[in-house]
């Protein structure tokens, strides 16, 4: 199987922290009003559990590297395994190099996409993603995939 590179999220299930938030810094669970994009994690321990438990215990920076109305295009497709769907996103020009730039700073390590102040995804960058077009995998059913979709595409809208 050839993998695209540059197009490819990896979603994986990853651990458990209970670290304590910096001043730049805050973690899902606080009741903050966040700007909806797609932030850093700046803390996480790499572990398998339960997917919910992980996201409620992410540690974010303050403000979103990328801006969800940067979206240029958002749609669902067929994984290229053909096992499962995965969600298409591709940004607009002036993000490509920011986002390259946050992909290659995060490789290895997960970053979250927020919506309506809550975590709605946190896939790992498994590479860099250098000309602004992404694929988040993770084994989703239709349905799943449709739901993380529509809820990133209430921003992007």
């Amino acid at each position: 199987m050839q993998i695209r590179k540059a197009l490819l999220f990896l979603f994986i299930l990853v651990g458990y922290t209970n670290c304590h938030a910096q001043d730049n810094e805050i973690t899902a669970t606080e009741k903050r009003d966040r700007i909806n994009g797609i932030y850093e994690v700046v803390n996480y321990v790499e572990k398998q559990q339960n997917y919910t438990e992980f996201k409620k215990t992410l540690q974010l920076k303050k403000e979103p590297a990328i801006l969800l109305t940067n979206l240029k295009k958002l749609k669902v497709g067929v994984s290229e395994t053909g096992h499962g769907y995965v969600i298409h996103m591709v940004f607009n020009k002036a993000n490509t190099i920011a986002f390259k730039e946050l992909t290659y700073k995060n490789l290895k390590k997960p970053l979250a996409i927020v919506v309506d102040g809550k975590i709605i995804i946190a896939p790992i960058v498994n590479s860099p993603i250098e000309h602004g077009k992404l694929e988040i995998t993770g084994g989703f059913s239709l349905e799943e995939a449709n739901t993380i979709a529509d809820n990133i595409s209430k921003e992007h809208k």
